[in-house]
């Protein structure tokens, strides 16, 4: 039952999202018409409302770690959203990326970064958007190589630091330290 109310809500959503492209769209043109007739444009929100589909309080995401913000984004959106997306919305909810040390030009891919690496949380969904990896149902399964007994190889390399230590105990005599040229440091006692 909640799987298909969530589903309506994202169809209601993507219509929404339509009709509020559908108002930017109308009040762009507006805009540009008094632009060309020498007069201030009218509407001022017109890019803060660009893709993003809800209110954002200036504050919400001011202090969170980045991966909260982004699940907290994503999860107010109630469906995956690209990278612009996510990151207009963190700019309008105030998410502090100069405490980061994240210049304007690296933002989105610093946060391409972040979000593709962290695939705990985040999940990257067939046409570039990202949602969070609870709303899938994806069985983890272990690679291949992973699951295959261990190769001969470590027990060559096990052998060799055997033959390693048995050549540098030799070269150090019974009971002396080795120099460059593989004497021993320490008189034997006699």
């Amino acid at each position: 039952m909640t799987d298909k109310l969530r589903d309506a809500v994202g169809v209601l959503l993507e219509q929404l999202e339509d009709q509020q492209k559908q108002v930017v769209e109308t009040k762009n043109t507006i805009n540009a018409l008094l632009r060309r007739m020498g007069d201030e444009p009218m509407f001022d929100d017109v890019e803060s409302a660009q893709g993003i589909g809800f209110k954002i309080r200036s504050d919400e995401y001011y202090t969170k770690p980045l991966a909260t913000a982004v699940t907290m984004f994503l999860k107010r959106r109630n469906q995956p959203a690209g990278l612009q997306e996510i990151l207009a919305g963190l700019q309008q909810g105030g998410f502090d990326f100069k405490r980061l040390g994240w210049k304007d030009s690296d933002r989105l891919r610093i946060l391409a970064s972040s979000v593709a690496k962290n695939t705990k949380v985040f999940h990257r969904v067939p046409g570039g958007t990202f949602g969070l990896i609870e709303w899938y149902d994806l069985e983890r399964e272990e690679p291949e190589d992973r699951q295959a007994a261990p190769s001969a190889k470590p027990a060559a390399i096990s052998k060799g630091a055997k033959v390693a230590k048995v050549a540098k105990a030799a070269a150090a005599g019974a009971n002396g330290i080795p120099t460059a040229e593989g004497k021993s440091t320490i008189k034997e006692q006699s």
